[in-house]
């Protein structure tokens, strides 16, 4: 039997898709950002918590920050190595008032060199951030939660989902279902401008490449049963 769904069905079940598919990303972001959290406060007898409240943006961050240590090959634990990529956000990136209480942990672990490169690492990826960001928004941000607030979205945006954003009324369906979640601390307006942005900027770069624009329009559901 072959069911027939109106136009306003079909975006729902579109934006339920992508609001499911965006949130299973962030929870795990979330809860990933938090267990390492748990695990500091436990080791190192120091709270991040109020990490977390600023989303699972912050887990992104976090994951560049140990992917460019990795990198050097220090060997002084993951334990000491979450601690210091924690306090390096911390402080770049919110100026923690702390800040004695983290040197003098670091001081008696024997941890200062390895603190300085986390430092240094979170601060080249706060400043790449920045740049690629201001590139696609045309709007310069000045503050770290404003960094932060845009990152949530760089994070959650897979480039296997870009195409989803070929239409406005494709963009319009994006940024509801992102705007109802309960893991992105940025608000709806930032939402869909950053949205807004990232297509303008996609649809430059397909002219400039001579790639014809797809047709306007939701595309009709492929199977007989929605």
């Amino acid at each position: 039997m072959q069911y027939v769904i109106t136009e306003e069905q079909y975006r729902r079940v579109l934006t339920e898709n992508f609001f499911k598919r965006t949130e299973t990303r962030l929870k795990n972001g979330y809860n990933e950002l938090k267990n390492v959290i748990n695990s500091v406060a436990q080791q190192m007898k120091m709270s991040f918590r109020f990490l977390l409240t600023y989303g699972a943006g912050i887990n992104g961050i976090f994951e560049m920050v140990k992917n460019s240590m990795g990198k050097l090959s220090m060997d002084i634990g993951d334990a000491n190595m979450n601690y210091l990529i924690l306090a390096a956000i911390s402080l770049v990136f919110f100026g923690y008032n702390d800040y004695r209480k983290i040197y003098k942990r670091v001081k008696s672990e024997g941890l200062e060199d390895p603190f300085k490169v986390a430092l240094q690492e979170t601060m080249n990826i706060k400043e790449r951030l920045q740049v690629i960001l201001n590139d696609i928004l045309k709007d310069p941000l000045y503050t770290a939660i404003d960094i932060i607030a845009y990152t949530h979205l760089l994070f959650v945006l897979p480039l296997a989902e870009l195409e989803f954003f070929n239409n406005p009324e494709q963009l319009d369906i994006a940024a509801e279902a992102l705007m109802k979640s309960s893991f992105i601390t940025a608000s709806g307006v930032v939402v869909k401008k950053f949205i807004e942005s990232l297509k303008e900027k996609l649809s430059s770069k397909k002219s400039e490449s001579g790639v014809d624009e797809p047709q306007d329009g939701l595309q009709e559901p492929q199977s007989d049963i929605a």
